[in-house]
């Protein structure tokens, strides 16, 4: 049912619209926002001596993406073909235009690196069409991936990097009858060849201009060798992360925001539990910071603020009304909205998009804190109604 403003609402909506189209600039943009690259690749246009193929890359990307977008993220996923190095340049060059320096940027990586053997033996990544003749022209240099990276004008980056950076990822957990066993019955796992590796060579990592505001963080899934488990169906570290995400004690300080400390303890922890099931098993994660207090960044909303109750939402929406002069008519689109989306839950369905995008609002003014005034988080929620065609202009 679409109902009609109050005079002073209506009054107040098509001046935030006159306003919206004199300035370019609409009510709530100024918010930070929150923008998410992830690449994952399973497969390579070649077959590339040494590097296996993996079963979990696309499934890391694609998984995390589910997480960040139910989460109020700008998240983009590509996968196998989709990654090329003209579209990984495109997507940063479009986030060195589109990020604001109030905005977050999130860019995870899952698939192989590579340490090249000759000259200066720089890292690249391997896109889907890159080969070990042809790394310079199709896949990307650590050091150039960075200067992208560094054009982008948000103060908080954070990298996430699942590979090893010599490509020698295996699997575990699949082993057949005749597989190597400890006394335990898990699976042995093959030392490694070659020279040991660190996925992070100091001199490829950017060091920041200390005077400017935020930084970046890098945080990778081993100094050593990477892998992928098919009892997890996710590369370890990978895994680490998305449990962390989805587990509301990963939330020690019980704030409803979940810091990179909080994420990165959590994770480390879950993959220590996984690696004691397996012999043979080293890796170690390695973070490289540039900046600082940036641990302390609260990067994602906990899994418990992200399975905010009906109940809670409606707690919000009526400290919103005994705050403001929220009109009746709003408060029983919003409330309709919140049982409407609360029973499809129940029953396993997917909400309507007008409720869902409602209610996912909602919970995003629920999270602003006190650092947005009433009145403008009762100004959004209105603006939202009009754009959703829940209310009338």
């Amino acid at each position: 049912m679409t109902t009609r403003l109050t005079n002073r609402a209506k009054r107040f909506a098509v001046a935030l619209l006159i306003v919206a189209g004199a300035s370019g600039t609409a009510l709530g943009q100024d918010l930070p926002q929150k923008h998410a690259l992830l690449f994952g690749i399973n497969r390579y246009q070649a077959e590339i001596a040494g590097v296996p193929r993996l079963r979990f890359a696309k499934a890391d990307a694609s998984d995390l993406e589910a997480i960040l977008e139910a989460r109020g993220w700008d998240a983009r996923v590509f996968v196998d073909e989709e990654v090329t190095r003209n579209l990984i340049i495109t997507e940063l060059t479009r986030l060195a235009f589109e990020a604001r320096q109030q905005d977050s940027v999130l860019i995870f990586f899952a698939g192989h690196g590579v340490r090249h053997q000759t000259g200066l033996r720089h890292t690249y990544w391997l896109t889907y069409r890159a080969s070990l003749t042809n790394l310079a022209v199709e896949g990307i240099r650590l050091s150039h991936l960075f200067d992208y990276i560094n054009d982008i004008r948000a103060d908080r980056k954070i990298v996430l990097l699942d590979h090893c950076n010599s490509g020698d990822v295996q699997r575990l957990g699949s082993s057949g009858p005749g597989g190597a066993r400890d006394a335990t019955g898990a699976p042995v796992l093959a030392p490694a060849s070659g020279e040991a590796r660190n996925l992070f060579p100091v001199d490829e990592v950017p060091s920041t201009d200390t005077d400017q505001p935020g930084g970046l963080v890098i945080l990778g899934s081993a100094q050593d060798a990477a892998y992928e488990f098919e009892s997890i169906e996710h590369g370890l570290f990978t895994h680490g992360l998305l449990q962390a995400l989805q587990d509301p004690e990963a939330d020690s300080s019980e704030d409803g925001r979940l810091s990179l400390t909080e994420l990165w303890t959590y994770a480390q922890a879950e993959m220590n539990r996984v690696k004691q099931g397996v012999a043979g098993i080293v890796q170690t994660p390695v973070e490289v910071l540039r900046g600082s207090n940036l641990m302390s960044w609260d990067l994602i909303d906990a899994a418990a603020a992200a399975g905010m109750s009906g109940d809670e939402l409606l707690g919000f929406l009526s400290q919103l009304e005994q705050e403001t002069d929220l009109d009746t008519a709003a408060q029983a689109v919003c409330f309709m909205a919140v049982r409407s989306w609360e029973q499809a839950e129940r029953d396993g369905l997917d909400a309507s998009p007008n409720d869902a995008e409602l209610v996912q609002k909602i919970k995003e003014l629920s999270e602003l804190g006190s650092s947005i005034p009433w009145d403008v988080k009762k100004e959004l929620l209105q603006l939202k109604l009009v754009q959703l065609g829940l209310r009338e202009e």
